[in-house]
């Protein structure tokens, strides 16, 4: 990518241009930046992750700060800092930093917005997830409804010009998150690389598709076929989001061998079982050492079951977050956290007001909560995902255990009142 403007429009992760990453290509593209001023290094290519890191912890502390006081975003900006995936996950090459850090400028600029009263601000915010779906895609919208609840109850505006801001805010996030997908898509496909992990050579089929519903019900795209343990069901015919066969697929280049895609011969290396340059199909699980209940060893531990693979993440359920595969990572400041949203929403009751009526640091924890609450529920029930994903969690966890430090006190002070 940092060779070519061809590869670094697509994210192409091969010289020739020959296939594209399964992610679009904004978090690669600040990657890439760096590796163009820095030079190709270890350190050059994660650059950009750790600086995002940093700059979470600065928007956490940020958010906090005006409702709820210094002491409270400090010790949530220092929550933030120690949460092991975050430590884990800002020192990769992985998107996910760059990720967390979109969606918290976005929720810190359409808090200007209301408090501001400016109308542009909440346009940009949404306008800023979309940039964000330009990172993972779909895993951006979680936080939508949360924005959307806060912006309601917390604009202090008549009814009619939040439903046109909120309309308007909208088309803004529309046009953000499908300028690059629709882009690629309409391009002839004999000119760019194939969409990895697509089955249909589509940005919008990646993102509906293998980065869409199969994250919630269950991989069937991507890695050449089906494996029990992930929440698929096998059948005789396997999916795979690479070109088969000896077909001419839309932008997909001959090997330099002359040979059409599938028909080129294996390479010394590749073993038994695999095609297309090593990747393996669903013949290839044969070669593999089996557990008793026929899954093979790496995989075992698959999404919605235990083990040790590396797609483990505990079972499914509402205790999944406290389970081993991901409570290691996540899970030290949830109960905190959780005790932490119902006190410090109790801690700014105000007597004299109506149940429904909100004062700032209700809004604010609703906004945290809504995260929270729906993110968990999804990583709670998914079937398909990475542990490391749950670094979305990671910002509300800290800011509702923070409060929970802090409004503990004042919710005890306020009932012997």
């Amino acid at each position: 990518m940092s060779k070519s403007w061809h590869n670094f429009w697509y994210a192409s992760f091969d010289p020739a241009g020959f296939i594209t990453v399964d992610n679009p290509p904004v978090a690669l593209w600040f990657m890439v930046i760096c590796v163009k001023i820095f030079g190709l290094h270890g350190w050059s290519i994660v650059l950009s992750s750790v600086l995002f890191g940093i700059g979470s912890v600065y928007l956490i502390y940020k958010m906090v700060k005006p409702t709820f006081g210094p002491l409270t975003a400090r010790i949530a900006a220092f929550f933030m800092t120690i949460t092991p995936i975050v430590v884990a996950d800002t020192r990769t090459n992985n998107m996910d930093a760059t990720l967390v850090f979109f969606l918290l400028l976005a929720g810190w600029v359409l808090q200007r917005a209301v408090r501001k009263r400016r109308g542009w601000l909440v346009l940009v915010s949404f306008a800023l997830v979309g940039v964000a779906f330009n990172i993972k895609m779909l895993q951006a919208y979680m936080v939508l409804p949360a924005m959307y609840l806060y912006y309601w109850v917390a604009s202090r505006q008549n009814w009619k010009r939040v439903l046109t801001q909120t309309v308007l805010a909208t088309l803004a996030l529309a046009v953000v998150s499908l300028s690059w997908p629709l882009a690629v898509d309409s391009t002839s496909k004999s000119t760019r690389p194939y969409i990895g992990s697509s089955s249909t050579n589509s940005v919008l089929n990646l993102a509906f598709g293998y980065n869409g519903t199969q994250r919630l019900f269950g991989q069937t795209t991507g890695t050449g076929g089906t494996f029990s343990g992930m929440g698929t069901k096998a059948s005789g015919k396997t999916k795979t989001g690479a070109p088969t066969g000896g077909t001419k697929q839309g932008g997909m280049k001959k090997p330099a061998g002359g040979a059409p895609i599938g028909q080129a011969k294996p390479t010394s290396g590749m073993k038994k079982g695999t095609t297309n340059g090593g990747k393996p199909s669903g013949k290839s699980l044969s070669s593999m050492p089996k557990t008793t209940k026929g899954r093979p060893t790496c995989m075992k531990g698959g999404a919605g079951q235990g083990g040790n693979g590396i797609f483990n993440v505990g079972t499914a359920g509402v205790t999944r977050l406290f389970q081993t595969a991901l409570g290691r990572q996540i899970s030290w400041f949830l109960p905190l956290a959780l005790f932490g949203m119902v006190a410090a929403y109790l801690a700014a009751y105000d007597r004299k007001k109506k149940w429904w009526q909100t004062n700032r640091k209700q809004q604010d924890v609703l906004y945290w909560a809504g995260w929270l609450i729906l993110v968990g529920s999804f990583f709670s029930v998914a079937n398909f995902f990475h542990p490391y994903y749950t670094i979305m969690l990671a910002p509300p966890l800290a800011v509702l255990a923070a409060l929970a430090i802090t409004s503990g006190t004042n919710l005890q002070l306020k009932c012997n009142k």
